[in-house]
């Protein structure tokens, strides 16, 4: 768990990371019933290191 510019992150048992808005204005907003939809965001494909060529990605 780490916290830094009003967001803590964590990483869930089963390796979700998830960014929380701890701002004074969220937490309110929370308090009086409003949350906003969670967001999935899925990582980009990976890039391999290909010296004196183009990146290689995992598809090609």
């Amino acid at each position: 768990m780490q916290y830094l510019d009003d967001r803590l992150y964590i990483v869930t048992a089963d390796g979700t990371l998830a960014c929380i808005d701890a701002t004074e204005e969220a937490i309110k907003a929370a308090q009086g019933g409003a949350v906003p939809e969670p967001v999935d965001v899925k990582a980009a494909a990976a890039v391999r290191w290909n010296p004196g060529g183009p990146p290689d990605t995992p598809d090609g």
